[in-house]
């Protein structure tokens, strides 16, 4: 499997991820972190384009 490939699951999986503990109200430093997580792998998939 080649990196692109592994950044575009971990970043569907955060996607989702992100959605369920938004929809839970879990704790909101939970969304952060997954948000931030997410807004880090998206920045190095960018760099791959």
């Amino acid at each position: 499997m080649n990196i692109k490939t592994e950044l575009e699951e971990q970043i569907e999986y955060l996607r989702l991820r992100l959605y369920e503990v938004f929809q839970s109200n879990t704790n909101k430093e939970d969304i952060l972190e997954i948000s931030q997580r997410l807004d880090e792998l998206l920045n190095n998939y960018e760099k791959l384009r």
